[in-house]
């Protein structure tokens, strides 16, 4: 434990149970689709490894305001270049759509300092489970807007992360 952090039980309970709910949506017609174990596991790795030095990093910064600062300052010097690299020119965007851009950009930051705020004070493994709930609102948005079937294999996932989530409210 890089963290020296310790778990109550019910928070572990939480995070298995948050945990589950987001694999068993994953799995479709009770079947696992191998090609994409490899791929979700990485995914799951990374998100666990910047998870581990956000919040030790806004707990050595002291400040999640500035720690937050200087993640999107220090990404926005890495992806201005990289962009005209990959591109080669800047985008012609109207007003309106940099307006957009601009708004997303501003709820971008305040949904990543919530969350760093979050892991100044709380235990990091609790804070990414209950991150990871909102798979349980994609699920949700999927069957009434998109009228996707809500199966009682589904139902259950998000049963499963919704007691999950409030186990870690506790």
């Amino acid at each position: 434990m890089a963290a020296s952090e310790r778990l109550a039980l019910i928070s572990i309970v939480g995070i298995l149970l948050v945990s589950g709910g987001i694999m068993a949506l994953g799995v479709r017609n009770s079947s696992v689709r191998t090609e994409t174990f490899g791929p979700a596991l990485l995914t799951g790795s990374l998100i666990g490894a910047y998870t581990v030095i956000d919040g030790m990093g806004v707990r050595l910064a002291g400040d999640g305001i500035a720690h937050t600062s200087a993640m999107f300052l220090l990404w926005s010097l890495v992806s201005f270049p990289l962009f005209f690299v990959m591109r080669g020119r800047p985008p012609a965007y109207g007003l309106a759509q940099t307006a957009i851009a601009l708004a997303g950009g501003v709820v971008s930051y305040l949904a990543y300092g919530i969350v760093i705020s979050a892991m100044q004070y709380a235990p990091m493994a609790v804070v990414s489970a209950l991150r990871e709930t909102s798979v349980l609102f994609a699920a949700v948005i999927g069957g009434v807007f998109l009228h996707e079937r809500l199966t009682a294999g589904r139902f259950a996932a998000c049963g499963a992360i919704a007691i999950g989530a409030a186990c870690l409210a506790l």
